[in-house]
């Protein structure tokens, strides 16, 4: 995907991108927070849900920001946990922290497009740590890039993206999306 994919896209539209992504990636929150109980998923759930009534039409009312310090106080520092979802869930944060950020300002395709990375380093990582791959092995990015949680974040990506550029850009298209992503949990590390 390229950035001038995300540019063509409404800000209201990149938001519901940056959403859906964020969907993707709290489940791994949730993982991480009953391996090692550290953490309050319901701050990320309320905060996403505050993304979705923007997406929805509801003006941001400057509170958002408030929202980002109470969602970035919920990040954990992976070195300091033995968990194999304890990257996955910083990357929740971070990509539900950069989407706050953005909504309360200008919703830009470069924050769309690092929330889109996160979710594929999410799966990228996790790739690395459950399949004991060898950095240094000539297949190992190959081996990334075909692995079933990197090809569903992908897929998902793709298909999040098409269904946003073909929805009208109105308050029929942002009730769609809303309805159509809203608390649609579903972890790209797991088998559909």
């Amino acid at each position: 995907m390229s950035i001038d994919v995300l540019e063509r896209l409404a800000p209201w539209k990149r938001l519901a991108f940056m959403a859906a992504c964020c969907e993707r990636m709290i489940p791994n929150y949730r993982r991480f927070l009953a391996d090692d109980g550290v953490g309050d998923v319901a701050v990320l759930r309320s905060a996403l849900d505050r993304l979705w009534r923007n997406v929805g039409g509801g003006a941001s009312d400057g509170s958002d920001l408030i929202f980002v310090a109470n969602v970035e106080a919920q990040a954990p520092d992976p070195s300091s946990f033995g968990s194999v979802h304890a990257s996955a869930a910083l990357d929740a944060v971070a990509a539900i922290s950069t989407a706050l950020g953005s909504s309360a300002g200008m919703v830009s395709a470069p924050d769309a497009m690092e929330i889109a990375q996160l979710g594929r380093d999410t799966a990228d990582l996790y790739v690395q740590i459950t399949e004991g791959l060898d950095p240094n092995a000539t297949s190992f990015e190959a081996e990334i890039l075909m692995s079933a949680p990197m090809q569903r974040e992908l897929k998902a990506q793709r298909e999040d993206i098409e269904w946003l550029a073909l929805i009208p850009d109105d308050a029929v298209g942002r009730a769609a999306t809303v309805e159509k992503y809203a608390g649609r949990e579903h972890s790209s590390l797991d088998a559909a």
